[in-house]
């Protein structure tokens, strides 16, 4: 509900998210603003979602949010292991492609690099609703 100045743009600027769910609305106004760089810079690099090809996978996550309208985020749940590393967020996207509805429900899982305290996205888990 906060303005993107006050709510995102501190953590597209380098600022470092807080929680796992500070992350995940950052990620989404990422995608929506065609921040290619914030969503490489802020997956898991020890997870499978990681791609080597920068220049490929920054081309993908363009033409992904060229073609996407994003339409808002709701955030359903949202925790952090006892340990305080890793953490998840079950959300609602909603968004179009092409005049289509294509929003989506996912449980997002994140992880905090103990080293620097910073949290990345590791992937989705399944959902069984």
């Amino acid at each position: 509900g906060l303005p993107y100045k006050k709510c995102c743009a501190p953590y597209h600027k380098g600022r470092v998210p807080p929680s796992p769910t500070a992350l995940m609305r950052s990620r989404y106004a990422a995608y929506a603003l065609g921040k290619a760089q914030y969503i490489i810079d802020t997956t898991d690099p020890q997870s499978d979602l990681y791609e080597r090809d920068l220049q490929a996978w920054r081309a993908s996550v363009l033409k992904f949010s060229r073609g996407t309208r994003f339409v808002g985020l709701r955030i359903l749940d949202e925790g952090v292991d006892e340990s305080g590393q890793t953490g998840w967020v079950r959300f609602y996207a909603a968004l179009r492609q092409g005049g289509a509805d294509a929003s989506f429900t996912e449980h997002s899982l994140f992880r905090k690099d103990p080293e620097t305290g910073r949290w990345f996205y590791s992937g989705a888990a399944s959902l069984s609703e």
